[in-house]
């Protein structure tokens, strides 16, 4: 089993009606050579409806990303309110590399509803 592989940092810049959010993909170091995720998109849950957040997809190696190192998922704005979770939506081309060998990552949940990060947060 992969320790957790995302970690959402968001930050909310406060107005009337709508606040920015940012997520930022980072991990820490693993026994691994390579852990590629498939980001095809990034969905909040804010006041009970869902959002498609406009994300920057693509294949990432979790390992370009640690010890401090990060990069920019999400740059948008949201309507104020509680932001109750996150969904990270992945795509079929997840792997991970151990010793040099390839092994698919299955991740059956984040492929169809996304991987659920639960938040509870106020952004107003």
């Amino acid at each position: 089993m992969l320790p957790l592989m995302f970690t959402a940092c968001n930050k909310f810049e406060n107005s009337s009606d709508s606040a920015k959010i940012k997520f930022l993909l980072t991990d820490a170091p693993g026994n691994f050579k390579q852990v590629n995720i498939d980001v095809q998109a990034v969905k909040v849950i804010m006041n009970d409806s869902i959002y498609d957040l406009e994300t920057n997809q693509g294949i990432y190696n979790l390992l370009d990303f640690v010890n401090g190192k990060d990069t920019v998922l999400v740059t948008d704005e949201i309507p104020s309110g509680m932001l109750s979770q996150i969904r990270l939506v992945l795509g079929d081309n997840n792997t991970v590399m151990v010793d040099s060998v390839v092994y698919d990552l299955k991740t059956p949940s984040a492929q169809q509803s996304g991987l659920k990060l639960k938040v509870n947060e106020d952004s107003s």
